[in-house]
């Protein structure tokens, strides 16, 4: 019965503006600010596109009286093109100075390696001379104790001299420690 006497009359705003009031009345701040901050983009948005769909540029709030604002557009994209161009040369120093400092790092770090390198093969060769001279000392310490002389302590050869020295040196070493 109620439906027959609504439907008899007009929609009018006032009839959608109570449940609304209804609605947000019940809300909490929070729940009340969302809503605010979902809905204002929303209307703006739908005003926007009905600008572009009726073809109508300049709403009422539009400044079209306060002087021309296609002068000040301008000023504004020079000073970015400005700032951009500033912006680029400033960019293209500091990258030329980051390529300078990565190479020089480069070359330190290869320096640095070739040294490491050296020292390395430096350390395996006296690791290498130390064994032999360490062997040498136990064959020349065996045949000083027994008191004879074997013939496997003149065989090994020094390290640092050549074949003809190293038996010698063996020899000689062989013979100052008996």
């Amino acid at each position: 019965m109620a439906e027959e006497s609504d439907s008899g009359r007009p929609f009018e705003m006032m009839d959608l503006f109570t449940p609304v009031s209804d609605l947000i009345s019940h809300l909490l701040l929070e729940e009340f600010i969302m809503l605010v901050l979902t809905v204002l983009p929303l209307g703006m948005g739908i005003i926007a596109a009905l600008h572009v769909m009726t073809g109508v540029t300049k709403g009422p709030l539009d400044a079209g009286d306060s002087g021309d604002l296609g002068e000040l557009g301008e000023a504004v994209h020079r000073d970015v093109e400005n700032s951009t161009h500033t912006l680029q040369g400033n960019m293209s120093k500091v990258e030329s100075q980051i390529v300078d400092l990565q190479r020089s790092h480069d070359q330190r770090f290869a320096d640095l390696h070739k040294d490491l390198a050296g020292i390395v093969w430096e350390l395996s060769k006296l690791r290498a001379d130390m064994a032999r001279w360490q062997a040498l000392a136990q064959l020349g310490g065996r045949g000083g104790r027994g008191g004879a002389r074997g013939p496997s302590t003149s065989s090994l050869p020094d390290p640092t001299s050549t074949s003809d020295d190293s038996a010698r040196a063996a020899g000689a070493a062989a013979r100052d420690l008996v």
